[in-house]
């Protein structure tokens, strides 16, 4: 059995020629397109259409055109920039090219990476975006592994191009993909998802250190395995390159503010706001659709919170009601402040408030199409919007209503209302039967309060008895809410 090449160690045949790379005329050259002239293809017996393999730092593929008069004899091929990147070669660099025997994909695994489109999550392995690669790919566009790939799509009249590594190629050669091609994405939950992915961005790197999709990818690894220090340098390197990066600079103040570098933070935030304003009369850029201004507003009140200056908070937080009036949780951020400022009937309105949303509009906007378009019928306690969200959604819808509880009670206990307090308790309980502030807040009221026993009327075949401190308790309850046993 043959020893299997590696990508890197594949050298051109001496059925090949080494050429200078110039930049493509044609503006509108598709990216895995190169030209060459005639007296070059004739060497090589190519002909329009033909696949070709290039080799530079790493081999890719192409497809042949023939270019202009004005380029024969002259020993050139005009490459686009993003090809470029697939052999880690620049203009007046040289490649090597020879014709390529193709075969046909039968496993594609690809690595997505960079952050242009809204969430990451919501694409991988969605079928309709897998498909849509598939068609790309589809028409005799050669591939090799590690190649990154460019891929449109469209969101809501919107086109985006996702960006792909190809992590994973059977066979490991030159290849076309039809539609019996299995296309799949990495199993970001498999042990070794961040090593390789890890790996992959690292060799991309040596190809092409300027990459800031890349850089962003390998700070986002470091964020998630809690390496600050590498991924606040990934992060630097991505607004280095971009100094208007959405998402290096939120990254940053994320990270600032885990190591309560309050002021670092507060810079971060605040240039995003400086490239991106929030009502600057021009098309908002797509890292900011969907909510992603109030994500970043949000971020900055949050830090303005930290350090106490809490009429900034609150301005920053109005600021996004005014743009999304039915975020629950910005509700409740300042129903917290108002809490903390003592200002009680403030706190009241803004939990209500919070309380009264029936469904918050961006995460109702962002759940997949695919739900969206389906017909469900009212047949639940829930709202029809709220069976729309996605599972993710809801479970945040839930907890911020339980937060608006929990802190409602809170609120109506500091100013002697212990009733409300406790009615709002334990509405907050149903939520959350096992909510440990919820419990411990129940508790205080029930003995300060002095109320009367659960165990009549109504509530007769709701309670159990503690067994080791014998008092009555919701059946529902799995710990006690006042000796916290279970």
């Amino acid at each position: 059995m043959p020893e299997k090449r590696s990508n890197d160690s594949q050298k051109p045949t001496s059925d090949s020629l080494s050429l200078l790379i110039k930049e493509p005329k044609n503006f509108f050259l598709r990216r895995n397109f190169v030209n060459i002239d005639l007296e070059v293809m004739n060497k090589l017996d190519l002909k329009k259409g033909d696949i070709i393999e290039l080799f530079g730092k790493k081999k890719t593929a192409g497809i042949v055109k023939a270019s202009g008069r004005k380029d024969r004899g002259l020993g050139i091929i005009r490459i686009h920039s993003k090809f470029r990147k697939n052999i880690g070669r620049e203009v007046d660099e040289t490649v090597e090219i020879r014709k390529a025997e193709v075969k046909l994909a039968q496993k594609l695994v690809l690595l997505p990476y960079g952050q242009d489109r809204m969430s990451i999550n919501n694409m991988v392995n969605n079928k309709e975006i897998i498909e849509t690669i598939k068609q790309t790919l589809a028409d005799n566009y050669p591939i090799t592994i590690f190649d990154k790939l460019y891929i449109s799509t469209s969101f809501l009249f919107v086109t985006i191009v996702d960006k792909y590594i190809i992590a994973s190629l059977i066979p490991d050669d030159v290849c076309i993909v039809d539609e019996h091609t299995d296309i799949i994405f990495m199993d970001d939950s498999a042990e070794d998802y961040y090593n390789k992915s890890y790996n992959l961005f690292k060799k991309e790197l040596e190809l092409d250190s300027h990459d800031k999709n890349i850089w962003l990818s390998l700070g986002n690894i470091y964020k998630l395995q809690k390496n600050y220090e590498e991924a606040e340098e990934a992060y630097n390197n991505v607004v280095e390159l971009d100094p208007k990066n959405y998402w290096a600079w939120m990254a940053l103040g994320l990270i600032y503010n885990q190591k309560e570098s309050y002021d670092q933070a507060l810079n971060a935030f605040q240039n995003v706001l400086q490239y991106y304003p929030v009502s600057s009369g021009k098309t908002t850029p797509i890292p900011l659709m969907f909510g992603k201004h109030r994500s970043l507003i949000k971020n900055l009140g949050f830090t303005y919170k930290r350090i106490g200056e809490f009429d900034k908070a609150i301005q920053t937080f109005k600021n996004i009601i005014d743009k999304y009036p039915k975020s629950k949780n910005i509700w409740n951020e300042l129903g917290k402040i108002y809490f903390r400022k003592r200002e009680y009937n403030e706190a009241l309105k803004m939990f209500k408030m919070a309380l009264g949303i029936v469904f918050d509009e961006v995460y109702f906007l962002v759940s997949p199409l695919s739900e969206m378009k389906k017909i469900l019928l009212p047949n639940a306690e829930q709202s029809p919007e709220f069976l729309l969200m996605n599972k993710h959604h809801q479970k945040q819808f839930l907890q911020d209503n339980q937060y608006s509880l929990y802190y409602l009670a809170k609120t109506f206990k500091a100013i002697g209302n212990l009733n409300e307090a406790l009615k709002s308790c334990r509405e907050c309980l149903e939520l959350n039967p096992n909510f440990e502030k919820a419990l411990k807040l129940q508790s205080e009221l029930l003995v300060n309060g002095n109320f009367k026993s659960l165990s009549t009327g109504e509530n007769k075949n709701q309670v159990k008895f503690c067994e080791k401190c014998g008092r009555e308790i919701q059946k529902t309850y799995k710990f006690c809410p006042f000796c916290g046993s279970e």
